[in-house]
């Protein structure tokens, strides 16, 4: 397993695209809107590759200040889940955040993956609320 950064507009990041869409949205009948896909430019996008070089999962950082990042849109090809590969992905994001000066991780997690990244040292902050029509927690990880 490879975890390399992919440039926003590159076919690489096309491929994550779908990816993400297949695993994110499609289940709940959901597209994207073009205009907030257009913001992502200036965010770092990350894609996990098998030998092979085919996509097998995908995250995307928002550098929000010089202390906290939020790991967003984390998505794992259907047939690869429980793998190892999402856990990968958070551990490269942590030694990415620690690398480059960063504090405090956070993310938005949908209400069933709460367990998994609890597993990986974040703890919920708030009170549960609803995003693309699902339970949801805001998650905290201190670094």
């Amino acid at each position: 397993m490879n975890i390399f950064q992919i440039d926003f507009g590159t076919p690489e990041y096309d491929e994550a695209f779908k990816l993400r869409y297949n695993v994110l949205r499609a289940p709940l009948g959901l597209d994207y809107d073009p205009e907030i896909i257009c913001q992502e430019y200036p965010h770092l996008h990350f894609g996990v590759y098998d030998d092979a070089m085919k996509i097998q999962g995908y995250y995307m950082m928002v550098l929000h200040d010089t202390h906290i990042l939020k790991m967003k849109q984390v998505s794992v090809d259907e047939s690869k889940q429980k793998s190892g590969i999402g856990r990968s992905m958070v551990e490269h994001c942590i030694h990415w955040a620690r690398l480059h000066g960063y504090k405090q991780i956070d993310i938005h997690a949908r209400e069933y993956a709460v367990p998994f990244y609890e597993k990986l040292g974040f703890k919920k902050s708030g009170k549960r609320f609803e995003e693309v029509g699902l339970p949801h927690h805001s998650m905290t990880r201190t670094i």
